[in-house]
């Protein structure tokens, strides 16, 4: 297939053109409303730089990954989708939820595929962890547990650093990073009925939006938690995990690396993934999440080529986005915020068996 950007600020933009690659297509044109990210890029990944977005029309192109900085991203999706071009858009989407609304609304209009970045959804903990919950593995669930963390290394001013510590860019840390884990507690558990949360803020620089943030979703018959924070020691994500907690099962899972645990009375704990004892055990940074690129860019592909609507995308994003926004409302106004109607009894109904 072949690929173009609009927009290529964002530190992902690299490893999307591996996926590209490694998902047998190529970068074959780049526009950047600052040319000389453009041409930066394409140094890396090869392409053609153009001067307008427009000029995008002219190299038969099948997908445009739009990776620009948040305050891009609204303008250049939609141009894109003007000339008719599926999209891979960086996740969460824009700077607001009602940009991402507008960019899902115009998709549906003209039925074009689009697929979110969600890429962390992928990882195979959280597949096993979704099987588990869809096939009853756990009895009713009672309670979810999230840690996530804007890690050491990434405010290194030439890995992330940059790009999360201008407020002129993202509206907070938790919106920009922690949106991974929103998707995959709702990937898991559907939207909540109400959400509620607390932040503290002022205590770093920089730290936009929190340097902290803890979250409590209720589902009526189940409640879930997600904890964030902007600053944390472990030099990558190797705390980040989930813990579900059923009737008859428990689950732990991590994300970098991977490893799971799952108990249920007659089996004891099992093990399994690539580091078995869980976090926080000082467990060094050697992850890497290309192969989740890589499964993200197949499912644009085969919406495009197949007709499958793509895991994440925008109508779904949207969702994610709506999530982190009403956390947000609820942590600013120190109260409840309802995210509409009534939730399911239990999230069983969310994932078909066999699908990750």
């Amino acid at each position: 297939m072949r690929f173009g950007y609009a927009g290529v600020a964002h530190p992902h933009a690299t490893g999307w053109a591996n996926a590209v690659r490694n998902t047998g297509g190529e970068i074959v044109a780049l526009f950047d409303p600052v040319r000389s990210r453009a041409e930066q890029h394409s140094a890396k990944v090869g392409g053609e730089v153009v001067d307008l977005l427009t000029d995008l029309d002219r190299f038969d192109l099948d997908a445009v990954i739009v990776d620009p900085r948040c305050g891009e991203m609204r303008e250049l999706a939609l141009g894109v989708l003007s000339l008719n071009l599926p999209i891979l858009l960086e996740k969460p989407g824009g700077m607001t939820a009602d940009e991402l609304e507008g960019i899902d609304a115009e998709a549906q209009r003209r039925g074009i595929p689009t697929q979110l970045g969600y890429f962390l959804r992928y990882a195979q903990p959280v597949c096993d962890a979704r099987q588990a919950i869809s096939f009853g593995e756990l009895g009713e669930i009672t309670l979810v547990r999230c840690h996530a963390a804007m890690p050491h290394r990434a405010w290194e001013p030439d890995l992330m650093g940059r790009w999360f510590g201008d407020p002129t860019n993202i509206t907070s840390i938790f919106q920009e990073d922690a949106c991974h884990v929103v998707d995959i507690m709702i990937s898991l558990l559907g939207m909540p009925y109400e959400v509620t949360a607390m932040r503290i803020q002022g205590n770093f620089d920089p730290s936009p939006g929190e340097d902290a943030i803890a979250t409590i979703w209720n589902y009526d018959t189940h409640l879930a938690t997600i904890d964030f924070t902007a600053h944390e020691a472990n030099p990558w994500i190797e705390t980040w995990n989930v813990e579900v907690f059923g009737t008859t099962g428990t689950l732990r899972f991590g994300l970098a690396p991977a490893w799971a645990e799952h108990y249920t009375p007659s089996t004891g704990w099992q093990r399994g993934g690539e580091h078995a004892t869980g976090p926080g055990d000082g467990f060094a940074n050697d992850f890497s999440a290309q192969d989740l690129y890589d499964i993200t860019v197949r499912g644009l592909v085969d919406a495009i080529e197949r007709g499958i609507p793509a895991p994440a995308n925008t109508s779904y994003g949207l969702q994610v986005f709506r999530a982190v926004e009403a956390i947000a409302k609820a942590a600013d106004t120190k109260s409840t915020v309802t995210l509409g109607g009534a939730a399911p009894a239990q999230p069983s109904h969310i994932v078909p068996p066999g699908k990750c």
